[in-house]
């Protein structure tokens, strides 16, 4: 089990898996309730850069626009 505690700092490559694991989760049940939040995807996918760079990124929504290539 992980602790919000546990995520102080926030998420990057070098976290647990299980800490990852979990936010992905959050997102993903968050972003199916609310899905016309943009600002969330937009930190979804801002986080999912940050552990996996651009590959990650786009999985999240191929339709935010966001451009990580630059």
């Amino acid at each position: 089990m992980v602790r919000v505690t546990d995520l102080e700092g926030g998420v990057t490559r070098n976290s647990s898996p299980s800490s990852i694991e979990l936010l992905r989760n959050v997102y993903d049940c968050f972003l199916a309730k609310f899905p016309l939040f943009y600002g969330y995807w937009k930190k979804y996918a801002d986080l999912e850069f940050a552990i996996g760079g651009t590959e990650t990124a786009e999985m999240v929504s191929p339709a935010t626009g966001i451009d990580y290539a630059r």
